[in-house]
């Protein structure tokens, strides 16, 4: 028999199949035949549910996503979209969409902005493995101009669960 030396393998194996490492061995290692499988784990089987969006043309936040208290929040990507002219004065130097993330701030998306430049830009990023936002948080986004033209969209896309115990 193959012995197993991957340990996000064996971590993946304990904590799916919630093998109580007190009581029981973790299997090290696999049967000689191969044996054709269906894989019933709905954590990988999910995919996004919703798309949600925010446009913004004035200075100031715009809330994105009001994240319930009582249901998980996976998201699968975000992405940002920009276009401004050269008055525009926004001196922030970045649009960027936040989210907590185990009670720490992240980054989920952003552009980087230059000052009294024209700019047409667009960024996406998938997360794969989805990313779990914090419970009952609002994502939001800000951006900051006194003169000039700016509009900016934010998409993130996710799905909720109504538990997750891994």
């Amino acid at each position: 028999m193959a012995q197993i030396n991957n340990s996000d393998l064996t971590r993946e194996l304990v904590d799916g199949a919630k093998i109580q490492t007190a009581y029981d061995n973790i299997p090290n290692q696999l049967a000689e035949k191969v044996v054709p499988v269906m894989e019933v784990n709905p954590k990988l089987l999910r995919r996004a549910n919703f798309c949600r969006w925010a446009t913004k043309t004035t200075t100031g936040t715009a809330n994105i996503l009001v994240l319930p208290s009582d249901k998980d929040f996976f998201c699968t990507g975000a992405a940002i979209n920009v276009v401004k002219d050269v008055a525009c004065d926004m001196a922030t130097g970045r649009l960027n969409v936040g989210a907590a993330v185990d009670g720490f701030a992240v980054s989920l998306c952003s552009l980087p902005i230059l000052t009294l430049t024209a700019q047409q830009m667009a960024t996406s990023i998938p997360f794969t493995p989805p990313i779990k936002l914090d419970r009952g948080q609002t994502i939001t986004w800000t951006s900051t101009w006194a003169a000039g033209n700016l509009c900016a969209s934010v998409n993130l896309y996710g799905y909720v669960v109504d538990n997750v115990t891994a």
